[in-house]
C-alpha cells in the first residue's frame, strides 16, 4: 500500500469539477470561492501603567479585499494611545495596508488583501483617565471598546467587543 499527497494552486476563478489521472483514475474536485471574516477581542489591565492592553485578532476564510477594522473605544475613562501595531501568521511582509484614521477613541486600519486562513494581529493600548473613576471597579460604561472588521466580499463582516465590567480599579488600603 502507498500514499499520494497531490498539491495545487488554483486561480479564483477556478471551478467545480473532475481531475483525470490517467486511463483509470478520476476524481472529483470542489472549489469554494466563498469569503469571509471573524474578529476577537481580547483584553488585560496594567494597572502598574494605568492602561488597558488589547489585542484584536481578523481571520480571513478565502480571499477578501478592503479588509476594513474600525475600532472604537466607546468607554468615558479611555483614550486610544495611538500605538498600533500590526502583523500577520504569514509573515511581516505580508502587512501592506495602514492606519486610515485615528483618534482619541480609536482607529481604522485598512488591509488591501487577506488569503484563506490569514490572521492579522492588532495590538494597542488604552489610557485610563482615574479622575473620571466613581468607586473601585470599572464599568462597562466607562471601559467599553467595540471593533467592526469588514470586505469587499464579506460586506456584513463581524463585531466583537471587551470590557472590564466590574474589574477592580486598584486596591482600597486601610489604615488601622
Amino acid at each position: 500500500a502507498f500514499s499520494l499527497d497531490i498539491r495545487m494552486t488554483v486561480t479564483e476563478d477556478a471551478q467545480t469539477g473532475e481531475v483525470v489521472f490517467g486511463d483509470y483514475v478520476t476524481k472529483d474536485v470542489t472549489v469554494s470561492n466563498e469569503s469571509g471574516l471573524t474578529v476577537t477581542k481580547e483584553g488585560t489591565y496594567d494597572k502598574t501603567n494605568g492602561k488597558f492592553n488589547y489585542t484584536v485578532r481578523v481571520t480571513s476564510t478565502g480571499t477578501n479585499t478592503n479588509v476594513t477594522i474600525t475600532d472604537t473605544i466607546e468607554g468615558t475613562l479611555l483614550t486610544y494611545n495611538k500605538d498600533l501595531v500590526v502583523s500577520s501568521n504569514k509573515g511581516s511582509s505580508e502587512v501592506s495596508g495602514g492606519v486610515t484614521s485615528e483618534n482619541n477613541n480609536g482607529f481604522t486600519y485598512v488591509e488591501a488583501s487577506m488569503v484563506d486562513g490569514e490572521v492579522l494581529t492588532l495590538q494597542y493600548s488604552a489610557s485610563i483617565d482615574y479622575s473620571q473613576l466613581t468607586g473601585s471597579k470599572f464599568t462597562a460604561e466607562q471601559t467599553g471598546n467595540g471593533v467592526k472588521v469588514t470586505s469587499d466580499e464579506d460586506e456584513d463582516g463581524d463585531e466583537a467587543s471587551k470590557d472590564f465590567n466590574n474589574e477592580t480599579a486598584y486596591d482600597l488600603i486601610s489604615k488601622t
